[in-house]
């Protein structure tokens, strides 16, 4: 259960299953992109969370250079969650750390909701809270943001974003939450999944 996992971080990066089952194909194939073969890469289990569906590589797409690739995961306990990973680099190699190029992240994701909103997507967004998480696994420092998102049929969701930069890529979780609809709920899942990436990261080669 996603609740049962809301623990200290120094618990939680350590979640990669290496005995889950194998992953699917990476959508778009042939011609993976760097980014793909890193998704693809990850475990089929982190944290609470199992792998939704096949990698997505947005580099093959028309523009789509710098935007790398995105896979979904759920949470193994039923909850009312929803995940993706995105690993890309914005066509260039940002340095690892929580610097200037994580802030510029959180600047663009507020104006993609703020945009979104405005396109009908969403009927509301405000912001929660922000917070600078540590795992100890890793000893990597990342930052997430978390909001109140009113989606379109009206529904209240909890949904968060966290970003680190790792071996030159930007890891990216977003993760919404339908019930309970809390951001503090959906910070501490995120935050959580998001260091069980890292450290899945830290065990491979790819990306």
């Amino acid at each position: 259960m996603v609740r049962a996992a809301l623990v200290p971080l120094l618990l939680l990066a350590g979640c990669a299953s290496p005995d889950a089952s194998a992953p699917g194909p990476v959508a778009g194939a042939p011609g993976v992109s760097a980014a793909a073969r890193a998704a693809e890469a990850l475990p089929p289990m982190l944290a609470s969370f199992r792998r939704s569906g096949p990698v997505t590589d947005f580099e093959q797409r028309p523009g789509g250079a710098g935007l790398g690739a995105a896979v979904p995961y759920a949470p193994t306990g039923g909850e009312r969650m929803a995940a993706t990973v995105f690993i890309y680099d914005r066509g260039r190699r940002p340095p690892d750390g929580d610097g200037p190029e994580v802030a510029a992240e959180f600047r663009l994701a507020a104006a993609e909701l703020d945009a979104a909103m405005r396109a009908g997507i969403y009927r509301s967004v405000s912001f929660a809270n922000g917070m600078g998480v540590r795992s100890a696994a890793t000893a990597r420092s990342f930052r997430c943001a978390n909001f109140r998102i009113t989606q379109q049929d009206g529904a209240p969701t909890g949904s968060s974003l966290c970003v680190a930069v790792q071996r030159g890529m930007f890891v990216k979780v977003r993760l919404t939450a339908w019930q309970p609809p809390d951001p503090g709920i959906a910070g501490i899942a995120a935050a959580a999944l998001t260091a069980a990436v890292l450290q899945a990261r830290d065990r491979t080669t790819e990306g």
